[in-house]
């Protein structure tokens, strides 16, 4: 299990997750102001399926009543695998990998929609 708590650093700032939840196979934490929610997963089936993902709520005025609404956005990392056939080195190679890859550059490309 990981520890409780988790930190991420978010806009150069570290930001402590605290454990909110723990059930089977996965565990929430929760950023002290509530509006980040870390979520670590795992689906044994007949693949191995393990997810991490990182939610963030804000309210914002709507572009067109400029009424307060609340927004959300979510990313993740998900890795699923055959359960035979790879290492754990062989996928965090992979993993390294998309990492190295995902440079500012390249994320506000993929934010412009390309692909």
């Amino acid at each position: 299990m990981f520890a409780d708590p988790q930190s991420l650093t978010i806009n150069a700032v570290a930001t402590s997750f605290p454990l909110i939840k723990r059930q089977g196979q996965e565990s929430n934490y929760r950023s002290g102001d509530g509006v980040y929610l870390l979520k670590i997963s795992h689906q044994e089936n007949g693949r191995n399926r393990r997810v991490v993902r990182l939610d963030n709520t804000k309210m914002t005025a709507h572009p067109t009543t400029g009424l307060q609404t609340e927004v959300s956005t979510s990313v993740y990392l998900v890795v699923d695998s055959s359960k035979v056939g790879y290492t754990d080195s062989d996928i965090t190679a992979m993993v390294d990998a998309l990492k190295a890859w995902l440079t500012s550059a390249n994320v506000g490309r993929l934010l412009d929609g390309e692909s």
